[in-house]
């Protein structure tokens, strides 16, 4: 319907652009408002439909999304404790769950909490090979070994800064 005019004011080229550039946008919102999973990835479509349907999961995301969006405005020690808990209120291991916790260890170590911080980064941690694994696809270019190891080799870092941040 919105494409009928165009060719009134603008005709050759720039109404042929025009033209494709509103199909290939309609197509993208189309394409973005159907419900699918892509491993831990949701579309439009469904997070949508999660937020019409509610409860504890979607409380969670709504949460870690305003921790998300509060730690670009605000230091992290000033995010709200009530918001920082809901956020990590379920433990499912999704990679909704593990962002959560990652910003909750982000927090608690700005906060000076760094035995809280050193639980959520374990956490953390301790899911993300499994994850990776639930979520990966099997045509990833790296060996599962050389994933793990590089996994391995990021837990250790994390673990040491940890370390050297609780020992200040």
């Amino acid at each position: 319907m919105l494409a009928l005019p165009i060719p009134a004011f603008a005709d050759g080229v720039l109404g042929v652009s025009l033209m494709l550039w509103m199909v290939m946008n309609g197509g993208i919102a189309l394409i973005t408002v159907i419900r699918f999973r892509s491993g831990g990835f949701y579309s439009d479509g469904m997070r949508i439909l999660q937020l019409l349907r509610g409860g504890p999961t979607v409380e969670r995301w709504c949460a870690a999304a305003l921790l998300g969006s509060g730690m670009l405005s605000m230091r992290p020690r000033d995010v709200s404790r009530a918001l920082l808990e809901q956020a990590t209120s379920i433990s499912d291991g999704t990679l909704d769950d593990l962002s959560a916790r990652r910003m909750a260890y982000s927090i608690t170590l700005d906060r000076g909490e760094p035995e809280l911080a050193g639980a959520h980064l374990e956490y953390v941690l301790a899911n993300l090979v499994a994850t990776r694994r639930r979520f990966s696809r099997r045509s990833n270019s790296k060996p599962p070994i050389l994933t793990r190891s590089i996994a391995i080799k990021r837990q250790q870092r994390a673990r040491c800064w940890l370390r050297l941040v609780a020992a200040r």
